[in-house]
């Protein structure tokens, strides 16, 4: 019909020298990929079925993504995005593009698309956390709280509007210092409630009494991290927050001058 097709195999095969058995090799082809799908998007036949071409460009979304070219990936989950926004997957792989596209276009597009789904949680949970890493944190708790009457069960909601009152208390000309505090333990509170009681509950909650200098609290829940079990049983350790937990308490031991206990910590935690 006019076309070439290209047949690769994603596998080869060696020899094992003990069982004498096939055993299949990934061959990692990118590049290939990426031509391939990239081909695939302007035949013309394709453009008679939108899922086949929601497909074809899907392929070519995961080839970018593995070649790390932001602009691309960001342009091609847009188109997808659009057709697509009410998809759990899809919402993942738009937030994931977020990692290596550049914010400025990213959080132009969220904003325009915000005016035309204003009942998006996700579009409100990356806008509000474009207004956090900005320093523009009364933005983010108005994103946050929309985001809250959406999804009132989702406990990293009620832990991003403590953060962003936490900061918010912490500025120079911040006023009613004291109600956003409080604000900030209102929603711990219902954090924990809805986390349970784990290690990463523990070390948050640590996290933040240690940011607003409460050292006696932070102590207390830095001890409790490291008092319980993680949920994720991991050998080496990769998704733990002890480590992080105890040297956190070992400097709060070293300022208020208690080096022979913050010794202790270091010994028992993080010595290999």
């Amino acid at each position: 019909d006019g076309f070439n097709i290209i047949r690769f195999s994603s596998t080869n095969f060696c020899i094992n020298s003990r069982r004498r058995a096939r055993v299949p090799q990934l061959i990692k082809r990118h590049d290939l990929l990426l031509r391939v799908t990239a081909a695939g998007t302007v035949i013309p036949f394709l453009y008679a079925r939108i899922d086949w071409l929601i497909l074809t460009e899907f392929l070519l979304f995961i080839s970018l993504m593995l070649q790390q070219n932001g602009d691309l990936a960001f342009q091609t989950c847009r188109e997808i995005f659009r057709c697509y926004s009410k998809s759990t997957v899809i919402q993942n792989l738009f937030a994931l593009t977020a990692t290596i596209t550049p914010s400025v276009r990213l959080q132009k597009f969220c904003v325009r698309s915000l005016q035309k789904r204003p009942n998006s949680p996700i579009l409100h949970h990356m806008v509000g956390n474009f207004a956090l890493i900005g320093g523009t944190y009364r933005l983010a708790i108005i994103h946050y709280m929309k985001l809250f009457r959406l999804t009132p069960d989702e406990p990293l909601v009620s832990l991003l509007l403590a953060i962003s009152f936490v900061h918010v208390a912490c500025q120079k000309y911040a006023y009613s210092r004291h109600q956003r505090v409080l604000h900030a333990l209102a929603f711990l509170k219902k954090y924990r409630n809805l986390r349970g009681e784990c290690t990463e509950t523990y070390y948050n909650i640590g996290r933040l009494m240690h940011f607003l200098s409460l050292h006696y609290a932070a102590a207390y829940f830095y001890h409790k991290c490291l008092e319980t079990e993680s949920p994720i049983i991991d050998n080496n350790d990769i998704y733990g927050l002890k480590y992080q937990a105890a040297y956190n308490l070992a400097l709060i031991y070293k300022a208020s001058k208690n080096e022979k206990f913050a010794r202790h910590i270091i010994r028992t935690y993080m010595t290999l």
